[in-house]
């Protein structure tokens, strides 16, 4: 089965400045709107198995994206030069360059990093061609190891039902008490009542 690498270059061969303008359109509106981005490099990796990637992604809450790496220096520079202070952005400038050489996939997550994370640690696992080389969360670098950590990590629905959990418990035994005080203080009240008719007998 031929390379991702080569069916790739083969479509885009020569793309018309049209499709290019709208490339790097499409590029900032990601960078601008992701959570995080990470970048792999899928030499070597089949067609069948990038797709598989994709949907598995997809799911997690991220997009996989292939463009040509000049395109994709071309629109984080020019992000950089838009933002007011873009001191956060020109620090990881190089560090994105260095990202973008070989056949480059970027996964631009739209909600919880570590999912994503997770995913392409253990697809990585099973289909070494995959290779993690790194990302961005906001404007912080985040290296290889980074990503391989946050991968090790519970995703934030678990966090948050585990935090749940640990606050229903102390909720419960005030609701079990606000419970029982009722009953308490009406027995108590039918006691002194019943005290109260006796002294009075």
């Amino acid at each position: 089965m031929a390379g991702l690498t080569e069916a790739v270059h083969s479509v885009r061969k020569k793309e018309p400045r049209e499709e290019k303008v709208a490339a790097i359109s499409e590029l900032q509106q990601f960078f601008s709107t992701s959570n995080a981005v990470i970048f792999t490099e899928y030499r070597g990796l089949c067609v069948s198995d990038f797709q598989r990637l994709r949907s598995e992604l997809k799911v997690a809450g991220g997009v996989c994206k292939v463009y040509k790496n000049t395109l994709v220096k071309l629109a984080y520079t020019q992000k950089a030069a838009l933002v007011p202070d873009g001191s956060a952005v020109d620090a990881t400038l190089d560090s994105v360059y260095n990202f973008m050489s070989g056949p480059v996939a970027i996964v631009f997550v739209e909600n919880d990093i570590t999912t994503c994370a997770k995913v392409l640690s253990d697809f990585s696992k099973d289909k070494p061609e995959l290779v993690i080389k790194g990302g961005l969360l906001g404007d912080s670098l985040l290296l290889n190891k980074d990503l391989i950590k946050l991968a090790s990590l519970p995703s934030r629905e678990v966090l948050l039902a585990q935090l749940l959990g640990d606050l229903a418990a102390p909720l419960h035994e005030t609701l079990d008490l606000f419970g029982v005080l009722p009953r308490k203080f009406a027995l108590l009240l039918a006691a002194l009542a019943a005290k109260k008719e006796k002294e009075n007998s």
